[in-house]
């Protein structure tokens, strides 16, 4: 006997490994195989990956529970990999330029229910440790126009199309509401005039749109679904919106999710992938589980703890965002306590633990010692904070290339010689120790630096412009 059609009960009877046919009406799909009515909402989850349960390591198939025949297959030089972030599995893509190069799967190719102008819906669990302007997460259709042809699901910072490359005006941002550095929830949606991506299950944008996504490529060959990379205009893996990211979860619907459904699966999901504060110490579990030698989830205590004895509590270095086994985050030589804590006159005046000169001003938060007086490249004495200490119009650091006094708006640089710069300076920490030209007839490999940090040594070159400021030319390793 069939079942009634209830909403409400209705919704989660399905499982998305089962594959059966299914007949439609305008608010319902009948499973045969089942007997009863879902939600239309609900639609068939044609692509359902899971990488969470997987042994680590290489990763050549990538199995498919979703309806559709046909896994998902590597069609790079390099295998993606399956790979363990804050106590959560995922396929970890490298990247790499176009063609075949770098990590990428090739799936089943992409069914008429979710080409044209048909609805659909992709949910995906990423990690992206950086962000980029377009990183590709699930696409189908071709690049190359005209408008509304292409789908490209991403985790990019673009304002236009990082989130969704439609290709030209239909494209949609993700409207600052974009996170790295951490296991995120997004989702999209179009429902056949409205393009909506969500964000850890609320919504992040939404633009009115008209697609009709291509189904072949211009040689009339089927266009498949691909994970980590585009379809170029004719059906190659296109090098475009290609990044380093991992991802735990995919499914596609062919149909329009609704937003309750889409909060509903990130509630059911959320504590798997740490965000949720199980003891609630202030300190999400997925930082915990970063940093589980020192830190667990079940125990509040920690919070207060110091575990590197730079002046801040575990639950102060999550909220600032640096790191708390590391003392000096920014590599700067100043303890991140002493950095937040700073004071001038009784009055909080904080430089940024995070960034090794605060103000920009090419001399690091440690040289600029803040006493007013002049000793040497080693201690400036002038404010970390500003760019310009005495106003008199020369920066910090020409006042320092140029001899002058960087607290005295009366001791101003004399002109300096166009000439290459080399500065000593840490790659994580930028801290300029001392300014050399280089002698007229010597190559560039005579004006190296060698960087602190290991593993990166640097080469910092400055040309100074005619009024003797000296700009960064570029960065490489010596």
């Amino acid at each position: 006997m069939k079942a009634t059609p209830r909403l409400q009960n209705k919704r989660n009877w399905i499982s998305p490994t089962l594959k059966c046919p299914a007949a439609r009406n305008s608010a319902f799909v009948f499973v045969a195989c089942l007997g009863i009515w879902l939600p239309r909402a609900y639609g068939a989850v044609l692509v359902d990956l899971d990488a969470t349960p997987l042994a680590a390591g290489s990763l050549t198939n990538w199995a498919n529970n979703g309806s559709i025949a046909g896994n998902f297959t590597s069609a790079g030089t390099v295998v993606p990999q399956v790979a363990t972030l804050d106590g959560v599995k995922g396929v970890s893509f490298l990247g790499g330029t176009a063609g075949a190069n770098g990590t990428h799967y090739l799936g089943p190719v992409a069914p008429s229910s979710v080409t044209a102008g048909s609805s659909r819906s992709i949910e995906a669990w990423v990690y992206n440790p950086s962000a980029q302007a377009e990183e590709t997460v699930f696409a189908w259709g071709r690049r190359g126009g005209p408008d509304g042809t292409n789908l490209s699901f991403g985790h990019g910072t673009d304002p236009s199309f990082g989130a969704v490359g439609h290709w030209g005006t239909p494209d949609v941002g993700w409207n600052s509401n974009i996170v790295f550095g951490r296991w995120t929830y997004i989702a999209y949606t179009y429902d056949g005039s409205t393009a909506t991506v969500y964000k850890d299950g609320e919504v992040a944008n939404s633009e009115s749109v008209t697609l009709s996504t291509f189904d072949v490529d211009t040689a009339g060959n089927p266009l498949h679904f691909r994970i980590a990379r585009q379809n170029a205009a004719g059906g190659t893996p296109s090098g475009v919106g290609v990044g380093e990211i991992t991802i735990a979860k995919i499914r596609v619907h062919d149909t329009a999710l609704e937003a309750t459904a889409i909060k509903a699966k990130y509630d059911q999901e959320k504590a798997q992938f740490g965000l949720v504060d199980s003891d609630n110490d202030g300190m999400p579990d997925w930082f915990e589980r970063r940093y589980s030698t020192f830190l667990n989830p079940n125990d509040p205590s920690d919070a207060s703890k110091d575990q590197d004895n730079d002046g801040l509590t575990n639950l102060r270095e999550f909220q600032l965002g640096t790191v708390p086994n590391n003392p000096d985050t920014d590599g700067d030589g100043l303890l991140d306590g002493a950095e937040v804590n700073r004071m001038v006159n009784g009055q909080p005046a904080p430089t940024d633990p995070l960034k090794a000169d605060t103000d920009g001003d090419g001399l690091s938060d440690k040289v600029e010692t803040g006493t007013g007086k002049f000793v040497s490249a080693n201690d400036t004495g002038s404010d970390p904070l500003k760019a310009d200490t005495d106003g008199d119009g020369f920066g910090d650091l020409q006042e320092v290339f140029g001899s002058s006094d960087p607290n005295t708006a009366t001791s101003v640089p004399g002109p300096i010689r166009p000439a290459l710069v080399c500065l000593d300076e840490q790659r994580h920490g930028g801290e300029c120790v001392h300014g050399s030209s280089r002698r007229a007839g010597e190559s560039r490999n005579h004006c190296r630096c060698q960087g602190r940090h290991p593993g990166w040594p640097q080469q910092l070159l400055y040309r100074t412009d005619r009024a003797g400021i000296p700009r960064r030319e570029r960065q490489s390793n010596s």
